[in-house]
């Protein structure tokens, strides 16, 4: 198991969160941080491009570990 898959199950026990509730919980971190990190306004495309891409990068880190590691 990755480290990748063991944070996630450690975020998932210590906060009694589904998994679900914990991607909800990093797009909303993500959204926030970029508009407070670059000073956008929360209409600007790029917070949502970024929560999009960190999306993607976890979804393709979720198929290699299973496809790879089992």
């Amino acid at each position: 198991m990755s480290v990748f898959q063991q944070s996630k199950i450690f975020l998932i026990q210590t906060f009694g969160l589904a998994k679900d509730a914990l991607h909800i919980y990093v797009g909303l971190f993500v959204f926030l941080a970029v508009i407070i990190l670059f000073k956008l306004p929360m209409r600007d495309l790029k917070p949502i491009l970024a929560v999009l891409l960190v999306a993607l990068i976890g979804e393709a880190w979720d198929i290699y570990d299973t496809a790879v590691l089992g």
